[in-house]
């Protein structure tokens, strides 16, 4: 979508050795090469997983450390486009800064797109690894069952849907409670479930070569 191409790509000129930065790429073969991104796409679901490279300081708030900082630089550029943040975790990598990010967004037809992130940032460039995967089949059935269940068991909350850092937001695509983690066991088949489960692969693979050593690291 346009909206992640302006959010994550780059308009990069080189892109350092693949090896740089490797991880497992669930093996998916890969479908598009540039000189600042790669692009590796899943032959049985509509998903996309991609490694891409900017080579200019990194526009994020400081401190990185400041959650609810990032939490607002991302959720405004969300909202524009009508999607919404599951979740924003700064944290660190074997070592090196980065943010985990989990968004929503609408597709025209119904259902969401849900783009898994880590950014890895340094003073004068950053590393994001993005996975996609968009609803295909049985769309809104996870968020109906769950409602179903819920109201069943008398655990019915305040809000189907709400911002899970600021109740008083009302824009954008909102969490559902269907979205959290907890009913992934539930639903494995679904892209929001297989994109958690792609991503603890890809996270937990991560290697970086000595070039990264190199490489400014961002500072609070």
């Amino acid at each position: 979508m346009s909206f992640f191409k302006r959010l994550f790509q780059s308009s990069a000129s080189s892109l350092p050795e693949k090896e740089a930065l490797s991880f497992d790429t669930l093996g998916w073969p890969e479908i598009d090469r540039q000189k600042h991104r790669i692009i590796w796409q899943s032959e049985e679901v509509p998903a996309q997983l991609s490694l891409n490279f900017f080579p200019s300081a990194p526009d994020l708030p400081r401190p990185l450390s400041h959650t609810p900082k990032l939490i607002k630089f991302y959720r405004k550029k969300l909202t524009k486009a009508q999607g919404g943040i599951l979740e924003v975790k700064p944290g660190e990598i074997q070592g090196f800064r980065a943010i985990d990010t989990l968004f929503k967004m609408p597709m025209e037809k119904g259902g969401f797109i849900y783009v898994s992130s880590i950014t890895i940032p340094f003073v004068d460039c950053s590393y994001v690894v993005k996975l996609q995967a968009q609803e295909y089949i049985h769309i809104g059935k996870r968020e109906q069952l769950v409602e179903e269940r819920l109201e069943k068991d008398n655990k019915v909350p305040d809000q189907w849907t709400e911002d899970p850092y600021d109740s008083s937001v009302k824009l954008g695509s909102l969490r559902h409670v269907g979205d959290d983690v907890r009913f992934d066991l539930f639903f494995p088949d679904h892209p929001l479930s297989q994109l958690r489960g792609w991503m603890f692969r890809v996270k937990n693979s991560l290697h970086f070569d000595e070039s990264f050593s190199k490489l400014e690291p961002l500072v609070d």
